[in-house]
């Protein structure tokens, strides 16, 4: 089962967003291989997970109407 951690998520100035979040091991090979990765790239993880974050939010938005 994938473990995250979210830790808070910070807007900047120039309307882009920062998050600390932190994956388990089994996380992290599964993110890997479906990037097509073979090392853990931590920036990718952020942008990733902002990308996902933000269609959630706006699934529920438009959801919400």
């Amino acid at each position: 089962m994938p473990q995250i951690k979210i830790g808070e998520i910070e807007e900047l100035p120039d309307g882009s967003a920062r998050v600390s979040v932190e994956y388990d091991d089994d996380t992290k090979e599964m993110l890997m291989n479906a990037w097509g990765l073979t090392e853990w790239d931590e920036a990718r993880a952020q942008v990733e997970f902002i990308k996902a974050f933000r269609a959630q939010i706006e699934r529920e938005n438009k959801d919400a109407i």
